[in-house]
């Protein structure tokens, strides 16, 4: 089964860890405990400690079984929509 990004993932997470707040969703969709998200790389599959993340290097490739991090592709238009949409402020 191919993932969201075309490829396969080896193991995936629910999703469904509590995580501290103010983890970003992304990581939270990743997690495999509250502390800990899974990240897939060159086929490979590692638990990584999700403080040492950088959010804004990873996005999620999902599929029917769960979700993984995978390096940031940089393409927009298969990023995951986790259903959180951002507002700006109007400042006047």
């Amino acid at each position: 089964m191919l993932s969201t990004h075309g490829f396969a993932l080896q193991e995936t997470a629910g999703g469904r860890v509590n995580v501290a707040p103010g983890i970003a969703a992304e990581l939270a969709a990743a997690a495999v405990s509250p502390d800990q998200v899974l990240i897939q790389k060159n086929g490979k599959t590692i638990v990584a400690p999700i403080d040492k993340i950088d959010p804004n290097t990873v996005e999620l490739a999902c599929d029917d079984t769960g979700c993984v991090l995978i390096a940031d592709d940089g393409n927009s238009r298969n990023d995951i929509n986790l259903g959180f949409e951002h507002h700006e402020k109007n400042i006047p």
